[in-house]
């Protein structure tokens, strides 16, 4: 198994049988909350453990903050300016 790069949309978009990165069971991670970006296609995303934070700020989309000092995420947006 390896990583595919060519895929960047949304994982429900990806054909072949690729599954997202954060769809793998991974022993490693334990209990331990991964924050991720630079993946605008697939937007805000907040499981119990992973929280996905690139919302597109760049083209236009919201800014988006998350307090992770809480057991469950807080997640404040801004409207984005063109």
């Amino acid at each position: 198994m390896s990583l595919n790069f060519a895929h960047s949309g949304h994982p429900f978009n990806a054909r072949g049988g690729l599954r997202a990165w954060y769809d793998f069971e991974n022993p490693a991670y334990g209990d331990t909350r991964i924050v991720f970006g630079h993946w605008s296609a697939l937007g805000l995303l907040v499981l119990p453990n992973l929280v996905s934070l690139d919302t597109g700020c760049a083209w236009g989309r919201q800014l988006t903050a998350v307090r992770l000092d809480r057991r469950i995420a807080e997640v404040y947006q801004v409207q984005g300016q063109d």
